[in-house]
Parts: C-alpha cells; sequence; structure tokens
C-alpha cells in the first residue's frame, strides 16, 4: 500500500504524543503491555508450543486481553480443544508464528475454530511486536478519530477474517510507528503504538453518546396466557438456547433474575467484544440478548424481547447493528405478530425486510423443548463428543 499521513494529521499526532509523555499511567501501561509480551513470546515460543498441554494452552488463553469478554474462560478453552483437539492447536500456533509462508497466507489458513481476529492478531503482536499490530476496538475507535481513513469502511465493522485485510490495518499502524519513532528519537514497535492508541482511546476521545435509541425498560410481564411470565424469562431461554446449540451468548441485563438464576451467570460473555468502534459497540451492548458464532466475534442473531403491541422500539435499537451480518429477531406475545408486520414494512426497516423476524412466546418455548429433546436424543446416540447440535 502506498500510504501517508497528511501533515494535519501529524501534527495531531505530535500535539498527543506530548500529553502522552506527561501521562500519569504511562510507565505503568508500558511496563503492563511488555510484561504481557514476555509471557506470550516466553509461552509461545517454538520449543513451548511442542510440548504445549492442555493446561499451558488454557493458561495462555485466559491471560490474552481477547478473553476478557468471557464469563466461563475454562468453557471457552474446553470448546476450543474440544473442537479442535491440542495437536492441531499445537500445528496451528506454529505454522502462525512461525511457518516461512507471508503473514496473508498463514491468517488465511489459520484453523483454530474459536480464536478469532482479537486473538490471533494480539499473539502475532506480542510474540512480534516489531512486525505485527494489534487490531482490535481501540484501532477501530482511534484512527476515525484521528480522521485517518486510509482502510475500507468494512474493516471497523467487521472483524477481520482474510490475511490481506490485516496486512492492510498493519500497513496503516506502522504509519503511527514510523511518526511515534521521528517523534521520540527511540526505536519503536508495535507494542509501543498500542500504548499510545489506549492513552488516546482512554483519555482523549469523547466518550460519544451512541445514536438516539430510546431507553429499554424491563418491565414485568402479568397475565400473558404464554408459558413466559416476565421479560426476563424470555432471555433466560434465549441464552440457555444459544449455549445449548454452541453459540457464545450476551446480554445486555447481567443483573436480572429467571428460574432463580442471574442473566449474567447464564450468558458465556460478559461483555460484547472488541468488534467495532466504541460507540457502536455501546449500541450493540444495549440489545438484550445476541448470539455469536463460535470465535465470539461475530454476532449472528440479535434479539430484542418486546412486552407490548409497541415493538418500534426494538425494530430500532436493532437497527443501529445492520453493518452487521445478523438476522433480528423480535421475541414478543403472539398478538404482537400484526404489529410487527406493520412496522417493518416502513422505512428505515423495509431496507432490510428479509433480515427482521418474529418470534412469539409459545414459539419459543416450543422451539427451546425441541432443542432440548434433540440434545438429549443426541447424547444418548452419540455421547459427549458425537456430532453438533
Amino acid at each position: 500500500m502506498d500510504i501517508q499521513l497528511s501533515e494535519e494529521q501529524k501534527n495531531k499526532i505530535k500535539e498527543l504524543f506530548t500529553k502522552y509523555l506527561q501521562w500519569d499511567k504511562k510507565e505503568y501501561e508500558i511496563q503492563d503491555h511488555r510484561k504481557h509480551q514476555k509471557f506470550l513470546q516466553d509461552k509461545l515460543s517454538p520449543q513451548n508450543i511442542e510440548k504445549m498441554t492442555k493446561d499451558d494452552f488454557a493458561e495462555i488463553y485466559k491471560k490474552l486481553w481477547a478473553s476478557k469478554t468471557w464469563t466461563n474462560k475454562d468453557y471457552k478453552v474446553n470448546e476450543v480443544v474440544k473442537d479442535n483437539g491440542l495437536e492441531k492447536i499445537k500445528e496451528e500456533l506454529k505454522k502462525l508464528l512461525y511457518n516461512s509462508e507471508s503473514i496473508e497466507a498463514r491468517i488465511d489458513s489459520f484453523g483454530i475454530k474459536g480464536l478469532g481476529a482479537s486473538s490471533w492478531s494480539e499473539i502475532l503482536n506480542m510474540v512480534f511486536p516489531e512486525k505485527f499490530c494489534l487490531w482490535n476496538n481501540k484501532p477501530k475507535t482511534v484512527l476515525p478519530f484521528l480522521d485517518v481513513k486510509l482502510l475500507p469502511d468494512r474493516l471497523y465493522r467487521y472483524s477481520l477474517t482474510e490475511g490481506k485485510d490485516y496486512s492492510e490495518c498493519t500497513s496503516v499502524i506502522s504509519l503511527f510507528k514510523d511518526e511515534l519513532e521521528r517523534l521520540g528519537g527511540e526505536k519503536n514497535d508495535f507494542v509501543d503504538v498500542d500504548c499510545f492508541f489506549w492513552f488516546i482511546f482512554t483519555e482523549i476521545i469523547p466518550k460519544e453518546k451512541p445514536e438516539e435509541v430510546p431507553e429499554k425498560k424491563i418491565p414485568e410481564i402479568k397475565g400473558s396466557k404464554e408459558e413466559i411470565k416476565e421479560h426476563a424469562d424470555a432471555q433466560y431461554i434465549l441464552l440457555s438456547l444459544g449455549n445449548l446449540l454452541g453459540h457464545p451468548t450476551y446480554t445486555a441485563h447481567p443483573s436480572l433474575e429467571s428460574h432463580g438464576k442471574r442473566l449474567g451467570g447464564i450468558a458465556s460473555m460478559k461483555e460484547v467484544p472488541p468488534i467495532a468502534s466504541e460507540r457502536i459497540l455501546s449500541t450493540i451492548s444495549n440489545i438484550d440478548v445476541i448470539w455469536f458464532d463460535i470465535s465470539g466475534e461475530n454476532p449472528i442473531a440479535c434479539f430484542e424481547v418486546e412486552h407490548t403491541t409497541d415493538i418500534t422500539k426494538g425494530l430500532l435499537r436493532i437497527y443501529q447493528v445492520r453493518h452487521y451480518q445478523a438476522s433480528f429477531v423480535i421475541v414478543a406475545p403472539s398478538d404482537s405478530r400484526k404489529k410487527f408486520e406493520i412496522e417493518v414494512s416502513k422505512d428505515p426497516f423495509k431496507q432490510i425486510r428479509n433480515r427482521y423476524h418474529f418470534v412469539s412466546y409459545d414459539e419459543l418455548t416450543k422451539f427451546n423443548e425441541a432443542a432440548n429433546e434433540y440434545y438429549k436424543l443426541k447424547l444418548k446416540i452419540f455421547g459427549e463428543t458425537g456430532g453438533e447440535v
């Protein structure tokens, strides 16, 4: 890529770098980053990968910053090991880090199911900080803030899946590495850039309000003829069903309770992963329930539970994340279906009408019962390791 920063952008970086040098948390962040770097370089050396045990992999995964989104990290580790096998994990890590092919080819062939871009870019960045950048919500937020428009817009909205995209991201962030080196008079690497981005991300960028979306109140549902009696009951089923079907799950209301359990204890993820800029993340985080793909980085279904016939607010809330390739589902009493059909035929929803779906409480309950019966039969026939739900 033949790219460069404008003089205006360089002046802005210089201004922020001066403030960064005076930041009272600067040394702590640098030390913390270098400690993390040393840990991963040691644990992921060729010889240590070769003799890696499941416990070693668990220790590595739990230390990844990308793993902080998970409520139960042991569950995630077990899923990754079950889906891939330890020997495959070791082989894939060796190929990613030490193969002689181009980084684009290594990423395109990377085959550890359940480890997405936030994880593998963190590993690459920490093991080889002079070569590879970390790509998560910090650069996705900082670059637009600095008006650096050198990457396709989709790279700020979705998780990376192709090696060429990661190379483009690295090329752009390398401009910052070079500029910091010029300003600081030292040999900087991509870890230094990440510390600088962290400063901008936490200390400089104003906390912008997300797009105006009506605040959601969580009322109790009384008098329903269907089995779901409260708003939390529907979320409980959605989270349990998502877990049963093998999807990482998230709820915007972890403190609500149903069946004597907090929803936050049922969801496998405690926060939305860093898949977008901070502003977009704040919108996604308000969706009632989200199912993700196995990596935990790409939403595949967004659910809004609405107890009244006024479902427009739920439609609007999930419309804000229309750039993600996910299905949008309204869950409500069956007598809300007609209202749903009327509203999704209006602007702006009709533009993506095919992505909106309505599920009644009764249909959700039946789906959950059928899925549980199927899962029991699957376990009876195949045992714990057979097939996929």
